[in-house]
């Protein structure tokens, strides 16, 4: 299954913005084996390829399965952003999760990423 522009985009994000060298080569590698809208965004499950290694236990995450908080989507589609969150399984890439308003059946196509505000 191929990656929508903004998932792929996204994942590019996550990426390049995350220092750790293993989440780096999991999503380098990831490919997209589903994508379920649930009507407020969508899941998109990943499958990693096996050689790569999960991310060392050393690597604090908020829960044991993440999540990795990813990019805003800013976009006119849209009528407010939307957030993204990487879920894991094992300490592996598991769900890309993109959630807001308006993302019902479709992706929007026209889209910025902007790093999520933080709380402090």
């Amino acid at each position: 299954m191929k990656p929508t522009p903004l998932e792929a985009a996204v994942l590019a994000w996550l990426a390049k913005e995350n220092s750790t060298p293993q989440l780096r080569a999991q999503l380098h590698g990831a490919v997209i084996v589903n994508r379920e809208f649930s009507g407020a965004g969508t899941y998109t499950t990943l499958a990693v390829p096996s050689e790569a290694s999960p991310i060392p236990s050393e690597v604090e995450l908020v829960g044991q399965d993440g999540p990795i908080e990813g990019p805003e989507v800013l976009s006119p589609e849209l009528p407010t952003p939307a957030a993204t969150l990487l879920w894991l399984t094992e300490r592996r890439a598991a769900v890309l999760e993109i959630a807001g308003p308006g993302i019902v059946e479709a992706h929007p196509t026209k889209f910025t990423l902007s790093a999520a505000p933080s709380d402090a």
